[in-house]
């Protein structure tokens, strides 16, 4: 019992030796190997925003024990709205979470047996689930000296992004290098030069007052290079509503064009055999009377046609006369009136069952007008030009296609004296009425005795009634992709 006493006491006090005269970086790294940057760095500025992970590519601050005090020009001993960092018991940064527009961004850090960064973890978080999801995963490599060489980066699937090589130009006495080339090739970059200003800390623990003022000017330039930086990724990543909308316009495409194009008839003209014969035999003459009249019976006479044409227009009258040429089919006519009658019905029904633009022309127009400009906006204002073409093609087209109507119906719509599309033909109309329908108001104001008078005019009606009328039109043409999906779901769902 009392060696083991005298064994603890020596423990004891080698702890409390070690507390007393080791430098607290044993126990509580120093954030400027974060930075990859040596003892005595007081601030680090980069050129511009680098390739990299956010860390390196932002000015930071630290304090004479090597604490980060300022991380883009934001204070972060408290909480300054567009920075937090988490860390671990050693005092490392291991979560950095930073905003990016609109979107909220988290980096998560782990490090080497060397104190050293060796994995980032680059997430976002989802606006609509609230979730964390990982965008990309570093994996960084280091020479003996302890500069890093080589970053990798992974998709969330593992698949390989982009990998980084470093040479460093240019080093200073401590180790800290103030200038590199970088090179990823399936990017273009080829020896592109970084560089960064390293500044000391002087013997108060502050930097110098002509550093300080070296790097206030150049503190707004590298503020607004990250910022752009970061709005470059800004809308980047696709939410589950804009995938799930995108799978649905996808196979509206491939319905449409298969129906329109691909998809042959289902019955086939009937062509003469070596069994041919002038004479009819009873049951053929009986089919041919019941074709006749059910095709008949299924047809609505076109008023004013000087020949009396009548044909189909509803989809149960179509398919009661394709029942009837089915049956026909089935007894494989020998008569040559018999099978004349078969094919003259059934070019009526294959011609009926091509599809025509039954939409709004105006609408077409209005619509194509819109998503040209928003998808502009994508293209020129947001840096998205393949995200801008795919909207535009999938608005115009989703509409264009999805409002390909049969020919029959088309035709039953004409005779029943409705419009084709008379619902978004009759709105825009009714809009561009409430256009011009402002008024002036002339307000006349009398004397006394009644007989002079002054006007004010008040025109605010000629220019709110435009105004809203072009915010109106505005409106349904960026709704114009779910006008083609509800089209496409009554004439080829629906009404198929």
């Amino acid at each position: 019992m009392k060696n083991i006493s005298i064994v603890k006491l020596y423990l004891l006090l080698f702890a409390v030796l070690q507390m007393c005269f080791c430098p607290l970086s044993v126990y509580s790294q120093d954030d400027r190997r974060s930075f990859d940057v040596c003892e005595g760095v007081s601030v680090v500025v980069p050129s511009a925003a680098d390739y990299g992970f956010v860390l390196p590519s932002l000015r930071a601050e630290f304090s004479k024990e090597g604490i980060l005090i300022r991380l883009g020009g934001f204070d972060m001993t408290q909480e300054n709205g567009s920075y937090h960092a988490d860390r671990d018991d050693s005092n490392r940064i291991v979560r950095l979470e930073f905003s990016a527009g609109d979107a909220t961004r988290i980096n998560l850090f782990s490090y080497d047996s060397d104190g050293r960064i060796c994995e980032v973890k680059d997430c976002y978080v989802n606006e609509d689930t609230e979730e964390e999801v990982l965008d990309t995963r570093m994996v960084r490599a280091y020479d003996n000296s302890g500069l890093p060489i080589k970053e990798t980066y992974y998709n969330e699937d593992g698949s390989l992004r982009a990998e980084y090589t470093y040479k460093y130009m240019k080093v200073d006495d401590d180790g800290n290098w103030l200038s590199r080339t970088v090179t990823e090739p399936s990017q273009g970059i080829t020896d592109e030069e970084e560089s960064r200003q390293i500044i000391y800390t002087g013997a108060s623990g502050q930097a110098s007052a002509a550093d300080k003022a070296v790097t206030e000017v150049i503190d707004s330039d590298i503020d607004k290079a990250v910022a752009t930086h970061r709005e470059a990724n800004k809308g980047k990543h696709i939410s589950p509503f804009e995938i799930i909308l995108g799978l649905l316009f996808i196979a509206l495409f491939a319905h449409s064009i298969y129906v329109l194009y691909v998809r042959k008839p289902s019955l086939l003209p009937l062509s003469p055999d070596s069994r041919l014969s002038q004479e009819e035999s009873s049951q053929e003459n009986e089919a041919l009377n019941h074709l006749w009249e059910v095709y008949m019976q299924n047809s609505t006479p076109i008023p004013g046609d000087s020949e009396g044409l009548s044909v189909p227009t509803t989809r149960k009258q179509m398919d009661n006369i394709r029942c009837a040429l089915q049956q026909v089919a089935e007894l494989r006519p020998c008569s040559q009136k018999l099978i004349d009658g078969y094919n003259e019905i059934l070019r009526n029904v294959n011609e009926l069952e091509c599809r025509q633009f039954g939409g709004s022309k105006w609408y077409l127009w209005v619509g194509g007008i819109v998503v040209a400009i928003v998808a502009g906006i994508r293209i020129f204002g947001d840096g998205q030009p393949i995200q801008g073409i795919v909207y535009f093609l999938f608005s115009f087209g989703a509409y264009w296609l999805g409002s390909q109507r049969p020919l029959y119906q088309l035709l039953g719509s004409e005779i029943k004296g409705g419009n084709r599309a008379g619902c978004m033909t009759s709105l825009i109309g009714s809009i561009f009425c409430f256009m011009g329908s402002g008024r002036t108001w002339i307000t006349r104001y009398y004397d006394e005795i009644g007989r002079k008078f002054r006007e004010e005019e008040d025109n605010s009606e000629h220019v709110m009634f435009p105004l809203l009328g072009l915010f109106g039109l505005f409106a349904l043409g960026v709704f114009m992709p779910i006008v083609g999906l509800i089209n496409y779901i009554r004439f080829y769902i629906i009404n198929r």
